[in-house]
């Protein structure tokens, strides 16, 4: 799994969206902590992933645990 900087990801979007690509998964950190994890998706799977990253956020909601991105906007 590739690791990218915010930084990182923001000067070089094209080079991290490629890495993307090649290993299907990436993880954001901000300040050497994990701060999104960011999967690769297309058209045809997008639906399919979306549907199942929100079942994992109602699970964790129904366990009494919180996104901390969620409590950002």
């Amino acid at each position: 799994m590739e690791f990218l900087t915010i930084r990182e990801f923001s000067k070089a979007p094209k080079v991290a969206l490629s890495k993307l690509a090649r290993d299907g998964k990436a993880v954001l950190t901000n300040n050497g902590k994990p701060a999104a994890i960011m999967l690769s998706v297309d058209t045809e799977s997008f639906e399919r992933v979306f549907g199942l990253v929100q079942k994992i956020g109602m699970a964790d909601t129904a366990a009494g645990k919180t996104c901390p991105a969620a409590n950002d906007g």
